[in-house]
Order: C-alpha cells, then sequence, then structure tokens
C-alpha cells in the first residue's frame, strides 16, 4: 500500500502520533481507574467470622451479636467523592489540617515502669469530673510514634465520651501514650513495638485501681492496633477488657514491610514519611552529644548492611515475627476488626485508606467535611458490649491483688522488697 494512501493516524510524517497514542492510553487508565473506583464505592464491605464463633455469657456468639449490632457494616461505606480512593484517604488524613476539629482538654498520668520506662495516660474527662462507676473505661492505642494529640484519636474520644442518648458510649477514654511518643519522657534504652504489650497491660491494670466497677474496653489503631490485639490474645480469658476494636491492624508485619519496600511512588512515599516520624520522635529525647546526632556515625543504621546479613538470621528473625499473630487465637473477647481493602499500608472495607474513612462532604465546617466513618461501627460495636455482655473480666480485676513497696504498686503476687515481678505481675509508680 502507498504510504500516500495510510491513514493520517499511520503516516510517518505525523508528528503529532506519539502525543495521540499517549492521550489514548491515558484515557484508558482514567476509564480504568473510575472504574475502579466505582466498583470500591459501592462495592459491599466483606465480614468474615471466625469459623466456630465464640459464645458469649448471654448465650449469643459474636457473629450474631455483629449482625444485630452493627448495622452501619450492613450499611456499607461511601467515601467522599472527592477522595475517592486509599492513597487520597491516607495523604488527606495525614497532611490535612483538623486544628479546629475535635478540641480535647486532657488530663495526664505519668507512669514509671520498673524497667525504667514511662508511658503517659491521658484521660479524658479528667479525674476531676466524676461519671457513674459502672460507667466504662475505653483503653485508647495511637498509632506509629503518635499520641493523644492526633486527630483520629480526639475524634474518636469525644464519641466514646459524649452522653448514651447522643449515640456516645458515655464512658471515660484512657489514651495509652507509649514510651517517647506525645511528649512523654524517653526513659528507657527502648521504645515500644507491636511485640511488647507491658506498657498497655501497665496503664490497664492501674486503670483497674482507679475504676474497679467499671467495664473496661479496647480501641486501637493502626500499630496500636496490633498492640491491642496481641494483648487480647497473650491474656486470653484473664484479659480484663470485656471486648475491644481494632482499626487498620497490621497483623502480617512481614507481609506490610515487603509491601512498603516496594521500589513503586507510594509505597516509597509511605516509608520515608514513617521513617519521618520515627526520627522526628526520636529527637528531643537525645542528649547534644549524641553520636545520632553526626552523619557519620557508625550508629547510623544502613539498609544494604540489613540486607546483607545471613540467610539463617533473617529466616529466624522472619519466623519470629511471624509467629506474633499467632496469639489472636487465644482471644477469648469479642473483638471487631476493620481495615480498607485499598489500604496502601495494611491490606474488609472496599475503601478508606489507612486511617481515613473520611465520608463527608467537601463543603462545610470542618466537623462536618472531616467525619469519620469508623466511629460508627466502632461505638454500635462498644454499645453493645456494654449493654448485653455481664463484664467477667472486670470480676477478673477485682479479686487481683494490690500491694504496695514504698512509691511502687505491684499487681500480683510474689512481690519481694526490691521490687522484682514475675510473669504474671506489674508494676508502676505515678510519676505526675
Amino acid at each position: 500500500m502507498d504510504q500516500a494512501h495510510l491513514p493520517t493516524f499511520f503516516t510517518s510524517t505525523n508528528n503529532h502520533t506519539p502525543t495521540k497514542f499517549i492521550v489514548i492510553l491515558l484515557c484508558s487508565w482514567i476509564v480504568y481507574s473510575i472504574r475502579g473506583v466505582l466498583r470500591r464505592r459501592y462495592g459491599s464491605i466483606q465480614v468474615t467470622y471466625p469459623s466456630i464463633p465464640g459464645v458469649l455469657d448471654n448465650g449469643e456468639n459474636c457473629q450474631q451479636l455483629v449482625e444485630r449490632s452493627v448495622g452501619s457494616l450492613k450499611d456499607g461505606f461511601r467515601a467522599s467523592w472527592w477522595l475517592p480512593n486509599g492513597h487520597a484517604q491516607t495523604i488527606y488524613s495525614a497532611l490535612a489540617n483538623f486544628s479546629a476539629d475535635d478540641h480535647v482538654s486532657y488530663e495526664r498520668k505519668l507512669l514509671q515502669l520498673p524497667d525504667g520506662g514511662t508511658i503517659g495516660i491521658d484521660l479524658f474527662p479528667p479525674l476531676s469530673i466524676s461519671l457513674s462507676s459502672s460507667a466504662p473505661v475505653v483503653m485508647v492505642n495511637h498509632g506509629l510514634t503518635g499520641g493523644s494529640h492526633e486527630s483520629y484519636v480526639r475524634n474518636m474520644v469525644l464519641w466514646l465520651t459524649k452522653p448514651w442518648d447522643q449515640g456516645g458510649l458515655g464512658g471515660r477514654a484512657a489514651v495509652v501514650n507509649f514510651r517517647g511518643c506525645a511528649s512523654t519522657p524517653l526513659t528507657s534504652p527502648h521504645l515500644y513495638s507491636t511485640g511488647s504489650t507491658i506498657d498497655l497491660h501497665t496503664a490497664t491494670v492501674y486503670m483497674t485501681t482507679l475504676f474497679p466497677e467499671a467495664p473496661l474496653l479496647g480501641v486501637g489503631f493502626s500499630t496500636g492496633a496490633a498492640v491491642m490485639t496481641r494483648y487480647l490474645g497473650e491474656q486470653g480469658h484473664r484479659c480484663r477488657l470485656g471486648g475491644a476494636v481494632v482499626l487498620c491492624c497490621p497483623l502480617e508485619l512481614r507481609r506490610m514491610t515487603s509491601r512498603l519496600d516496594s521500589q513503586h511512588f507510594f509505597p516509597r512515599l509511605y516509608s520515608l514519611s514513617m521513617a519521618h516520624k520515627i526520627l522526628h520522635s526520636l529527637t528531643p529525647h537525645l542528649l547534644p552529644t549524641s553520636p545520632l546526632l553526626s552523619p557519620s556515625s557508625h550508629l547510623h543504621v544502613h539498609v544494604p548492611e540489613i540486607f546483607s546479613l545471613t540467610a539463617s538470621l533473617r529466616r529466624r528473625t522472619a519466623r519470629q515475627a511471624a509467629n506474633a499473630p499467632c496469639v489472636i487465637w487465644f482471644n477469648d473477647r469479642p473483638t471487631l476488626g476493620i481495615s480498607a481493602l485499598d489500604d496502601p499500608i495494611v491490606s474488609g472495607v472496599p475503601q478508606g485508606g489507612h486511617l481515613g474513612w473520611f465520608d463527608g462532604p467537601y463543603t462545610g465546617p470542618g466537623e462536618v467535611r472531616h467525619r469519620r466513618w469508623h466511629v460508627k461501627p466502632t461505638l454500635e460495636f462498644l454499645r453493645a458490649i456494654v449493654a448485653d455482655l455481664p463484664s467477667s473480666a472486670q470480676a477478673h480485676a477485682r479479686t487481683r491483688k494490690l500491694r504496695k513497696v514504698g512509691d511502687w504498686c505491684f499487681a500480683g503476687e510474689g512481690i519481694n522488697t526490691q521490687g522484682w515481678y514475675g510473669k504474671a505481675e506489674v508494676g508502676w509508680k505515678v510519676v505526675t
């Protein structure tokens, strides 16, 4: 065929051919993306129950409890049209200005632990405001390097403490600020991790001494949700918490790490952001002479050195990390876990991102625009627990003995004068 008779689109003299191909590919990608967003937007929520649901004290199993009480899971979640995917929800949650929303004035209690560490418990409402002795107390765990100041924590705290007739729980919130987080002094040689529950356990036992008649519940976000989940499994039937909700919980840490190690743009962006948060939380606690402040320090971590570790060591480390989720099978308390399928960090709900779940309109005041859907199922689930379940955990907590050794308090048996305690015991000293 003569080139002169070829369609203009295919002629070699047409300088716009690459542009047309790019436009076609771009349009195809946009259509594909919109189709995916619409499918997620109008998709139903996938609810997974244990193969053998545990039977609660009132004869109802956990599946029946959820189906009866948590109607928002049936109604579904529709993300804000202006935050249509997980990346948009996640980035907006991290960068938007929430300073005008959900003001909370906490009362802080600093507890020193026998290993030298310090945790900060922020209470709302403060202890000067008395509630009913049966008002629930909710232990709240924040996400990576976060704290009680985070917008998602403040939003949840206000709803947990609203009166029952206003859709709240009518309780008291106790936010556990882990070591070095939210201006909590870093007084131990290690931070917190998803593999250690001592900080949460200490805070929980401490709250039982303040409110011995109150049912205790738990809410965890992201890495704090992983700590909460591990704690429920480790404690089993002895757990003082009557139930919990875990949001965006990274149960499979190896899978999450592999996902964030990807060379694609967004995983690298999230990895850098989290690394920056960790460094930012460490810097205020470093001494001026700390070698970590010097870029040439040998104490700096080099990623190539980590990947050069022997295969056997890496296998052992991976195996230890993989064993952590196994404790979930020993959880003896009703627990609701919610994650988004488009969560770029923890991959449920078809949409929502990581710590996002915004479903408010673009216009309107901040509290409307920044409305978070996950509050609904959380409150529905916890209200059902408080209303229908006797607190066996509460009764167990009252049987524990509390002993004082100087300024220290210990819960458990076998305390000696030096303040050492065994595996089943926990101790603290109130600093402020």
